[in-house]
């Protein structure tokens, strides 16, 4: 069902050597990642402050949200135009992504408010980490852990590469809408 979308339509070779199981570790302040949305919009965000072990960011467009150390979970606070304000809280945790490897499986149940959608959402994830592979964006050719979060209605996938310490790639596909596909590729990284 999913692989003829176009958000799906992602070339990857095998990695050039097997990766190391990699445990997350946390960027410096001032970190900025770039990437490119699916309809070809940069947008940089900004490491701006890490409190209480949640890693703030903002973008120069007046998106903000908080990650944990493993940017693949749900974010607990988000702002911005297309969202809303809101926040999302997991429960029901069992396994871990972390050290990344090939089978590691985590599940969550999130649930989530914003002013946009104030009727809130609450959905299980089951991730996996389900293989390695290199892929390639305008900031250059990386090996990844390929990870998939599912849940009833979305398949998120990142691709994390631990040469740099972040994902490089994401797609979050619609199941049953691929008008609401979204995702991104990394164009740049600076410190």
């Amino acid at each position: 069902m999913l692989s003829g979308c176009k958000a799906t339509n992602i070339k990857t070779t095998p990695v050039g050597k097997e990766l190391a199981a990699y445990s997350v570790s946390p960027q410096a302040l001032n970190y900025v990642r770039t990437t490119k949305d699916l309809k070809g919009k940069v947008r940089s965000a900004e490491l701006h402050s890490i409190e209480n072990d949640l890693y703030h960011y903002k973008t120069s467009d007046g998106y903000a949200w908080a990650n944990y150390l493993n940017p693949m979970l749900p974010s607990p606070t988000f702002s911005g135009e297309d969202w809303g304000t809101g926040t999302q809280e997991m429960t029901k945790v069992k396994g871990a992504m972390f050290p990344l490897v090939v089978g590691n499986k985590m599940s969550y149940m999130v649930k989530g408010e914003s002013t946009k959608w104030p009727d809130g959402w609450n959905e299980t994830r089951k991730c996996e980490v389900k293989s390695q592979e290199r892929v390639t964006t305008e900031a250059g050719e990386f090996d990844t852990f390929k990870v998939i979060c599912n849940s009833e209605w979305r398949q998120r996938i990142f691709y994390f590469a631990p040469e740099i310490n972040d994902i490089v790639l994401h797609r979050n596909i619609h199941k049953t809408e691929p008008q609401k596909n979204s995702g991104w590729d990394l164009v740049g990284i600076s410190s």
